[in-house]
């Protein structure tokens, strides 16, 4: 009994033991998998994805394709590597690669024969475009699917994006399809022939196609006159729609009258367009009709005509609500006026004004824009006799760019390391911005659209913040630069030109938690990659005792507006509403020089990147 009690005893202290055994080797190990959840959660997480702009192609044409590699984690990916070999029945077009843009990555890429290589880093939310494109070879046969892989290796993580291309006998092809007028010129009253040709010059039959044309102010459709040598045709009002189908090689004719109206104004532009879909695909073809002066009904005997004069127009300059007053000297009694305003200088779809007697127009209707010239005419009237037109007058409105259009001008002007430096237009996240990127220490770099600001007084205003700020990153604004016309900069010599940007002010804001504004008189820019730091010294009458803070730590960070009053002798600064401080300058380079344009630039600490949401031109009253 006693030895049976010993046992048990023995027993349940061993188990005992072994239970604390087991939760000391426990512990540890809850600890080691919290602590690899924690840092898997820090870790980059790359993705990749890869499309072609053709799913259904024939053999012999080219393939778009375009590569994302994306970082959707909390740090950076250090090492991507990416390669597309590719496949047998491709062939790389040259000079077809870009990978431009850049989100926070940074790297670069080459060709070799058939393969395409990217190498470098993406940081947080950051990734990479990857644009090329390939040739499929003539000999490929209908039925087969053309796959293209990239492998990309981002710090181990192995992605493999591709994109698959059917070969097809043919495709639907209507881009030789024309749409003409049988005048050129014609009276108010007048009747127009159309004559729109739907051509088909692919190998494949189009099954569906739609044309609608609908006619444009002062045309309207003449009743009974639609005509087409196939399909089925309808007009509602003034729109005009045809539906049918056109065969590989095939073409139909469609036909019909409009006429112009009684009131129509001479020199006005009729630009009638047709559209023309299938399967997806859009196409538009436009036919042009100038109206002219109806011929005079009363003869005039040469001895007693006389023509008459030629009146001389003058502009205002715009105030601070873009409105103007355009007018023209007055010839007396019996005499009435037209005006015209265009967006060229040819006039062509110019706007007419019938003025009557009178003889000046106030303009209120534009508001700033990237399409801010204006050109305006005049002539007299008296009965049917038209004068000639006056030399023109041109007026420069207010300029805005909301940064919605890729091609309104903006471009790196002036650099100090053209690998490390970017001005471009964002695109996902980051559309309808402009970004400023320096990528390492002690570079900088100045944007510009290269449009002139007019005389002072006026004013630039722009929305614009930081992008994950680092201590001692910079960006902001320059104005008062020069430029001669020659390239900006001189792709000859990149980093010591001298066409444009020798000079400007600098509202160079800086940020170290809180925000900064450095106010630089650039009075000339010296090339010293030997100095230390920049290699490009921006040089001129300003020291660190000209800083000052404008924001403190946080609100640094977010979005702010900012407006520089450009007048006769000072410039006057504004932020988000309140006025911070004026600068004056002997050079008084504002007055000279009419460009401006964004700067970012990196200190100790990279990157630096900057957004533009909007920059603005406008006059001061």
């Amino acid at each position: 009994m006693i030895d049976t009690t010993k046992r048990a005893m023995a027993l349940w202290l061993i188990m005992l033991l072994a239970l604390v055994m087991l939760a000391t080797a426990v512990h540890p190990l809850f600890a080691l998998q919290n602590e690899l959840e924690g840092e898997r959660t820090l870790l980059g997480i790359p993705h990749a994805s890869k499309t072609v702009a053709q799913p259904q192609a024939i053999a012999g044409s080219v393939l778009d394709y375009t590569l994302i590699i994306s970082n959707s984690g909390n740090t950076a990916i250090n090492n991507v590597v990416m390669t597309d070999t590719l496949p047998g029945a491709l062939t790389y077009v040259p000079d077809s690669f870009d990978d431009t843009v850049q989100m926070q990555a940074f790297g670069s890429g080459s060709v070799t024969g058939n393969i395409i290589s990217w190498s470098g880093s993406i940081g947080p939310n950051g990734y990479v475009q990857i644009l090329f494109s390939a040739t499929i070879a003539d000999g490929v046969m209908v039925g087969e699917m053309i796959t293209n892989t990239a492998v990309v290796n981002a710090d181990g993580d192995i992605l493999s994006p591709f994109a698959v291309t059917e070969i097809v006998a043919g495709v639907v092809d209507l881009s030789s399809s024309t749409k003409g007028v049988d005048l050129a010129m014609a009276e108010p009253g007048s009747d127009l022939l159309y004559t729109i040709q739907i051509s088909n010059s692919g190998a494949v039959d189009a099954p569906a196609v739609m044309m609608t044309d609908t006619l444009p102010a002062n045309l309207s459709y003449v009743a009974g006159s639609l005509t087409a040598t196939g399909g089925s045709f309808a007009v509602d009002g003034n729109v005009i729609t045809w539906n049918g189908a056109v065969a590989a090689g095939a073409m139909v004719q469609i036909q019909f009258r409009a006429n112009i109206a009684d009131d129509a104004a001479p020199d006005t532009t009729l630009v009638n367009t047709a559209e023309i879909s299938s399967d997806g695909a859009l196409l538009t073809r436009s036919a042009t009709t100038t109206v002219i002066p109806r011929t005079p009904t009363t003869l005039y005997l040469p001895a007693l005509f006389k023509p008459l004069p030629i009146v001389t127009v003058q502009a205002t300059r715009p105030n601070s609500s873009n409105h103007w007053r355009v007018s023209w000297n007055d010839l007396g009694g019996g005499i009435t006026y037209e005006l015209q305003e265009a967006g060229s200088a040819d006039f062509n779809g110019a706007t007419t004004f019938v003025m009557g007697s009178e003889v000046f127009r106030d303009i209120t209707n534009h508001a700033p824009s990237l399409n801010n010239i204006y050109y305006y005419r005049a002539r007299a009237k008296a009965g049917n006799v038209y004068g000639t037109w006056s030399d023109v007058v041109i007026v420069r409105g207010g300029w805005h760019d909301d940064f919605d259009n890729p091609a309104s001008g903006w471009a790196m002007r002036r650099t100090t390391y053209l690998e490390e430096t970017n001005i471009y237009y964002g695109t996902g996240n980051e559309a309808g911005y402009l970004v400023a990127i320096v990528a390492d220490r002690w570079d900088w770099v100045l944007g510009s659209p290269l449009v002139a600001a007019p005389t002072p007084p006026y004013v630039i205003e722009y929305r614009s913040r930081v992008h994950d700020a680092s201590n001692l990153v910079s960006g902001g604004m320059v104005l008062g630069g020069d430029w001669n016309g020659g390239g900006c900069p001189d792709p000859v010599n990149l980093y010591q030109t001298t066409n444009c940007f020798n000079h400007f002010y600098n509202f160079n804001y800086i940020f170290y938690g809180p925000l900064k504004l450095l106010f630089e008189d650039v009075d000339q820019l010296v090339w010293c990659p030997n100095c230390g730091g920049s290699p490009l010294k921006r040089v001129g009458d300003y020291t660190e005792a000209n800083a000052f803070d404008v924001f403190p730590n946080g609100p640094a960070e977010e979005w702010h507006t900012y407006r520089v009053e450009v007048r006769h002798d000072d410039l006057r600064l504004y932020i988000d509403g309140q006025f911070k401080r004026s600068f004056t300058d002997n050079e008084a380079w504002w007055r000279t020089g009419p460009y401006f344009g964004v700067f970012a630039s990196t200190d100790e600490y990279k990157p630096s990147i900057w957004l533009y949401d909007y920059f603005k031109v406008t006059y001061l009253d």
